[in-house]
């Protein structure tokens, strides 16, 4: 009994170890991505190549305490180009259970896949790409990839293509299950506007994984900036408040200097008359800056 005791123990040390060892080389890469966030002016005269996207809808896959959307945008031939795949029911509860149990968060609730709301819309899905590669951005994918009759062109910065970490593995495991979705990588510093979708311009961030990506979407009535996780609610990015030490520091390693310097910068953006910034999860400020819900 006292082998086995021993035993036990000498697994919880090395778990322990191999955990730390895991995050500290996760603060480590993260702090190794730092480029250029481009001026506030730059962003606001961006405009389409061509013809750019004439409206932005969301869809909320779940909500739980925070919510879990994907934003739709619009073409006027038809073309439809996603940001963000939210979660299907099944991924909803797995991603949820371990909130309830950890932080007490109440039972999650899952609304459905962007498969299942958007109908036989989502036949005119022609693109999508994301903000960082966390499951509950990226697992929705399987549900497009299910359904989907044709080829999706699915975009990433070079950061996000090449680089992670022990949080965004899983997310990025998504890929594997949707082979629908070809990956296209977009390889600037600076704002790159995707091929064949004018008006869709991303930029790498870092802060919060070292391939979170901002993506500008100039319409016509003004221009969104969408924001990933850089925060979890638009008041506190506008704010400047930082997330909880806790938070950003052991559960999801973050670069909380950075994410200063791009909350900074998103705020100056959004105060400015031609542009609006989103924040992933915060879909009643986005509903409340006018972007309707699908459909």
């Amino acid at each position: 009994m006292k082998r086995i005791m021993l035993g036990v123990v000498a697994l919880l040390a090395l778990a322990l170890v191999a955990g730390g060892v895991a995050l500290a080389l996760a603060h480590q890469g993260i702090r190794r991505v730092d480029p250029p966030i481009p001026d506030v002016a730059q962003i606001v005269a961006l405009a389409p190549s061509g013809t750019g996207p004439t409206s932005l809808q969301i869809v909320n896959t779940a909500s739980q305490g925070i919510e879990h959307p994907a934003f739709v945008l619009g073409w006027p031939d038809g073309r439809l180009f996603l940001f963000e795949a939210g979660m299907d029911r099944e991924g909803a509860a797995a991603f949820g259970a371990p909130m309830e149990i950890a932080l007490g968060a109440d039972p999650i609730v899952a609304h459905g896949s962007i498969a299942e709301q958007m109908g036989d819309a989502i036949q005119r899905v022609e693109g999508i790409a994301f903000s960082h590669l966390h499951q509950d951005h990226t697992g929705g994918i399987v549900s497009l990839c299910d359904v989907s009759e044709r080829i999706v062109l699915r975009f990433h910065t070079r950061q996000q293509a090449e680089l992670g970490n022990y949080t965004t593995s899983p997310g990025a495991a998504a890929f594997k299950a949707a082979p629908c979705a070809a990956p296209r990588i977009v390889d600037a510093d600076e704002p790159a506007e995707l091929p064949g979708f004018p008006g869709l311009f991303l930029i790498p961030a870092g802060g919060h994984t070292p391939g979170s990506t901002v993506l500008v979407a100039v319409l016509p009535d003004r221009t969104w900036v969408f924001a990933g996780d850089i925060q979890n609610q638009k008041a506190d990015l506008l704010a400047n408040r930082p997330k909880a030490w806790a938070y950003s520091t052991l559960i999801i390693p973050e670069w909380p200097d950075r994410l200063e310097r791009l909350r900074r910068w998103l705020a100056e953006i959004d105060a400015t008359p031609e542009a609006t910034v989103i924040v992933s999860h915060d879909v009643d400020a986005a509903l409340r800056d006018g972007v309707p819900a699908w459909p």
